[in-house]
């Protein structure tokens, strides 16, 4: 599930789940399916803005206790953690926070802004043209209160930011379903 805060004069869209040709489904919920150890699972969303006016796209999570994205459906303290595989919790661009996604190593849940129609910051989200390209670099959400800036654009009319996600979990991972919250934060940039 994601859900988008935005401030007053600001429209934006969660366009659902995008293939890597930018054709997207209006299913707006990130599915992973079942997660093999060892073997990372991708899935990515495509946010449209319509705005007029330049804008500022900050990503988080929901829950902000277990402190992890993904907690399973019937018990909150059976949880993937974010980080324990190495993925840094992401404090903005440039940030040193963003890392290569290494299937096996890295597990969590990690967030890249793989594509946008403008000022992709290459240095903090790498060089990858899709979902699942091993030139992405990722981080793990903060909380929805400390979000920081995945994305800004400097000039207006309407633009497009395709958010990826990638999971691997350790064999040790309990096997349940888990859902979580990812929030969206559209604010005009001054």
């Amino acid at each position: 599930t994601i859900t988008a805060t935005v401030a007053s004069n600001i429209t934006i869209t969660i366009l659902g789940t995008c293939n890597n040709d930018n054709t997207c489904d209006s299913d707006a919920t990130a599915g992973f399916g079942t997660i093999t150890a060892g073997t990372a699972a991708d899935s990515n969303v495509q946010v449209q803005s319509l705005s007029n006016d330049l804008i500022t796209l900050a990503i988080g999570r929901k829950r902000s206790n277990p402190t992890t994205t993904l907690a399973s459906s019937s018990d909150t303290s059976i949880n993937i953690s974010d980080t324990a595989g190495g993925i840094d919790v992401f404090a903005g661009c440039p940030s040193t926070a963003t890392v290569a996604w290494k299937d096996a190593s890295s597990t969590g849940l990690g967030f890249s802004l793989w594509a946008a129609t403008e000022n992709k910051d290459t240095t903090c989200w790498g060089t990858g043209v899709n979902d699942s390209d091993t030139n992405n670099k990722y981080a793990a959400l903060q909380a929805s209160s400390s979000a920081s800036t995945a994305w800004t654009t400097t000039s207006s009319g309407i633009k497009y930011a395709s958010v990826g996600y990638t999971l691997d979990v350790t064999t040790a991972q309990q096997a349940t379903s888990y859902t979580g919250d990812i929030i969206f934060t559209a604010t005009t940039t001054p």
